[in-house]
């Protein structure tokens, strides 16, 4: 590769390793200026020139001044000076050449990538786009092309001229230090004119002249700082040095050290209203009285030292109910909707006999173990109850009580009224003779018959239970006269 081409070669080089790089405006150093150097190229109606094709270095320089208006556009403002030669190798206009010195300049809007949108403010390397209105002058040293009249192409010399220019392009800044920033630069410049490579064709914006230019070079910032780095978010104002610059911070006087959002404000990551910092609970919503830890069961204590978080409980078993109050948590209480007592495992002992409720068959009279906690009869009182009932006679075949028998019964009833919690069950029975059915109709009414005769003396119904056996429940021989006198009986049984 010849020299000249391998300088060209390196300027682009270089110029396109710079786009990669990154600014250090802020909004505290908004005003930055800057040179440049770099190489043009041509495109038009002769053809087109490329870093690769074998023409001569074009050396182009220039300066610009760069203006912070926002974390996302810049004003600039950009001027540049340099050589432009052709020489038509090929094709249809082969040996036909322009050259000479162009002058362009344009004001522009710079559209910056790492705005924090798109990419963080404080990256290292910071890309953009621009785009502008500007002016382009063409001062001519030769000329030897053509002009399209009526489609007859003839030799023109161009004139010096000054037309108008849409100049656009992308870079990238990097920037060294607080004070300077490297850069490197594509412009596309499409001009207003047709006429300064010499062909001019009538009419065809398409075939206007246009020009590329690669470039790099380096940017002073006016109040930056030699030994900043640069970056954005080391070099921007933050008062409350949160890590949130100023100009973004809607919470400015943060207490120093508490955890802030991306809006510089006291983070409250469950939403709580409870700031992180002061929230044992941070991703968990609570209550202030528990410095936002949650209590859900609402007991009065927080999840994390509740043993039983989805239940109301108390203090005493860390959280756990006792539905019914008597000291045993549900969990342990085998009566659960009962007051009961420890000793019983939460079961209730009315009568405190040893024996719960649930399994005494006289909750309300403290008895033995042994009697299911009901107590003893007394032997003499159901001495007399056995001779009672064998004084119960009835009229033969009937249920009516003869009178010999109320001595008897009237025996049975002072023994009750004497003992209240006293129940009796009477039982009739016959021998086997007649038919069977008739005789356990007629034992249950002679039953009720006594029943009654008790009810008419002051015992409570619900003391008496009253049931006919008839001769299914015999205690003696029916074959004999005897055996069938003894089956012929009322008993009466005594419970508590």
């Amino acid at each position: 590769m010849k020299k000249q081409s391998f300088t060209k070669l390196l300027v682009v080089t270089i110029a396109c390793l710079s786009s990669f790089l990154g600014n250090a405006q802020t909004a505290d150093h908004k005003l930055a200026f800057g040179v440049h150097f770099g190489q043009r190229e041509y495109h038009g109606d002769l053809g087109f020139y490329s870093i690769l094709n074998d023409q001569v270095f074009h050396p182009t320089a220039g300066i610009s001044a760069h203006y912070y208006v926002s974390p996302s556009f810049d004003g600039m403002l950009n001027a540049n000076w340099g050589q432009i030669r052709y020489l038509s190798k090929s094709g249809l206009y082969k040996g036909y050449q322009f050259g000479g010195h162009i002058a362009d300049y344009f004001v522009g809007v710079k559209y910056k990538f790492s705005n924090g949108y798109l990419l963080g403010e404080d990256t290292k390397f910071k890309p953009y786009a621009f785009m502008g209105l500007g002016g382009f002058n063409f001062i001519t040293q030769n000329n030897f092309g053509f002009n399209l009249n009526n489609d007859v192409y003839s030799n023109k010399k161009a004139e010096p001229s000054y037309k108008f220019n849409w100049p656009m392009g992308i870079g990238c800044d990097y920037p060294l230090n607080g004070m300077f920033t490297i850069y490197g630069q594509l412009t596309y410049n499409y001009t207003m004119s047709d006429a300064w490579d010499g062909v001019q064709k009538v009419n065809k914006w398409s075939d206007n002249d246009q020009f590329i230019y690669y470039a790099a070079g380096i940017k002073y910032v006016f109040g930056g700082s030699a030994g900043s780095t640069g970056g954005s978010k080391k070099i921007a104002k933050d008062d409350d040095a949160d890590g949130v610059a100023n100009k973004l911070d809607k919470c400015p006087n943060t207490r120093p050290g508490y955890k802030v959002d991306e809006f510089g404000c006291d983070m409250d990551s469950d939403g709580d209203g409870i700031v992180d910092n002061e929230d044992q609970c941070p991703n968990d919503s609570g209550l202030v009285d528990f410095k936002g830890c949650p209590d859900k069961d609402g007991d009065g204590i927080k999840d994390m030292d509740d043993a039983c978080p989805d239940k109301a409980g108390i203090a005493a078993f860390k959280g756990c109910p006792d539905t019914d109050g008597d000291g045993v948590k549900d969990s342990e209480d085998k009566c659960i909707d009962k007051a009961g007592t420890v000793a019983n495992k939460g079961c209730p002992d009315t009568d405190g006999d040893g024996v719960i409720d649930e399994l005494d068959k006289c909750p309300a009279i403290a008895g033995l173990v042994a009697n299911n906690g009901c107590p003893e009869i007394k032997a003499e009182v159901a001495k007399k109850v056995a001779v009672a009932a064998k004084g119960v006679f009835f009229e033969s075949g009937k249920d009516v009580i003869k009178k010999e028998s109320y001595d008897d019964l009237n025996m049975l009833v002072e023994i009750l009224k004497a003992e209240s919690d006293l129940k009796v069950t009477i039982e009739g029975h016959t021998d086997n003779v007649g038919d069977p059915a008739k005789n356990m109709t007629l034992s249950q009414a002679r039953t009720e018959s006594v029943k009654n005769y008790m009810i008419a003396r002051g015992i409570s119904a619900d003391r008496i239970s009253a049931t006919g056996y008839g001769s299914t429940q015999p205690i003696a021989d029916n074959a004999t006269p005897q055996g069938k006198a003894k089956n012929r009986r009322v008993e009466f049984k005594l419970a508590y």
